[in-house]
């Protein structure tokens, strides 16, 4: 959905949140969207990964979140995020901690394409969890490696992300927390984009249409 069409939904509905919460959402829906036609090496992705939700936790919550920026092709350390679970809130400030952590997010993330492996974790209940919790939709590019390695490095026989971390030479972390886990996808990110390269495909934009198609 393109700016306008947020900004119409804003007036109708509003936002679920208010005061320094609703501008800060503000800001972050006032951001212009990145340049996905700029080459890899000019745009900062972001590697994402989510704990499991807590026994209990409705579904509709956002989950915990490890994430970390990809400059380019370099992952950068010190350009991490890890939001606090939900469940570990005060319960009489839950709402607020949860509100709090994922605004943390959105503004640490920005408006960068967001990279997954697609059986780890699913962009649309995500997305619908950020929706009802703001009360207006939240939405990003999103670059799915289980859809996008397979494409790039045809005839493998990897079928899982656990796959494709041995094949590259690296350990299964499916029972590591959110933010090991959001560094191994970076790698794996790095995998695909030097197959990209190798194939022609130079931006990120050329990858939305290469999941897409």
């Amino acid at each position: 959905m393109g700016m306008v069409g947020r900004s119409i939904d804003w007036l109708i509905g509003g936002p679920r949140v208010g005061g320094a919460a609703e501008a800060r959402l503000g800001g972050w829906l006032a951001r212009p969207p990145v340049d996905l036609a700029r080459a890899h090496e000019r745009v900062r992705c972001v590697a994402l990964d989510a704990d499991a939700p807590a026994p209990g936790q409705r579904e509709s919550r956002p989950p915990a979140l490890g994430a970390v920026g990809v400059h380019g092709r370099r992952i950068v350390v010190g350009d991490a995020f890890h939001a606090m679970p939900p469940h570990e809130a005060v319960p009489d400030r839950e709402g607020t901690a949860v509100v709090d952590a994922v605004l943390g997010f959105l503004e640490w993330a920005g408006k960068s394409p967001l990279v997954i492996y697609g059986d780890a974790f699913a962009p649309a209940p995500f997305e619908h969890a950020l929706t009802e919790l703001f009360g207006v939709p939240i939405a990003f590019d999103w670059l799915d490696l289980a859809v996008l390695l397979p494409a790039l490095l045809p005839g493998t026989a990897n079928a899982s992300r656990a796959d494709w971390l041995a094949h590259v030479g690296l350990a299964d972390d499916s029972d590591d927390p959110a933010p090991i886990r959001a560094f191994g996808t970076a790698q794996l990110y790095l995998v695909a984009l030097a197959a990209a390269t190798a194939a022609g495909v130079e931006t990120p934009a050329q990858l939305l249409k290469l999941r897409q198609g």
